[in-house]
């Protein structure tokens, strides 16, 4: 699987390192905080809210060029979406993420 759009990616970091690590701070607590949200809101939530939610998360996701994580929420999208569901996709954004801070790494000493 791959996690990581490397084009899109590359073109994310012409921005330069350190714009792009304040990006990706910002980005792991948003994405943290509407994860822990749509978690404490199962079973309850409604399908519309849940999809609103991931469609925001799946674009912001694309940006990075995280694309396993943005297939999977695609997946998720029309859904009803379960606390597994939640667990899959917090794994899927620490791998990214990781994944993103070796590429990093590797344009800053490019």
């Amino acid at each position: 699987m791959t996690l990581i759009d490397s084009a899109q990616f590359s073109a994310i970091a012409s921005c330069g390192a350190e714009a792009v690590k304040e990006l990706l701070e910002s980005f792991k607590e948003d994405f943290t905080q509407k994860l822990s949200d749509l978690e404490n809101t199962i079973p309850e939530i409604e399908p519309e809210s849940s999809r609103e939610v991931l469609h925001q998360l799946k674009g912001t996701s694309a940006t990075f060029g995280m694309k396993a994580l943005n297939e999977r929420i695609a997946e998720l999208e029309h859904a009803q979406l379960s606390v597994d569901d939640i667990r899959v996709l917090r794994e899927l954004t620490e791998s990214s993420l990781g994944e993103l801070d070796i590429l990093l790494g590797k344009e800053i000493g490019a």
